[in-house]
């Protein structure tokens, strides 16, 4: 099973961003990320659904560029944003 550290990892990855543009578009604090990502606190409640929709979709995304850029920059625009198209990754 994948731990919550290597799926806020593999995201950070995959789209390309920084742990600020995460919490940037998380509505949290960098300190926040750099806390999930060091093991201190995990990302709870609708952070975590977020933090694992995106996972999920690090996957189906991996061979299609164009697609993830379009979604990166969803997640950019922030959580609403992801809300609002209903997480349809």
């Amino acid at each position: 099973m994948v731990t919550q550290i290597e799926q806020v990892r593999e995201v950070l990855k995959a789209f390309g961003f920084k742990e600020s543009d995460l919490a940037r578009a998380m509505r949290v604090a960098p300190f926040t990320v750099s806390r999930w990502l060091s093991g201190r606190t995990r990302p709870v409640g609708l952070h975590r659904d977020v933090i694992n929709a995106l996972y999920l979709a690090t996957k189906k995304l991996r061979e299609d560029p164009e697609r993830r850029n379009e979604v990166a920059g969803r997640v950019r625009l922030g959580i609403g944003s992801l809300i609002h198209y209903g997480l349809k990754l």
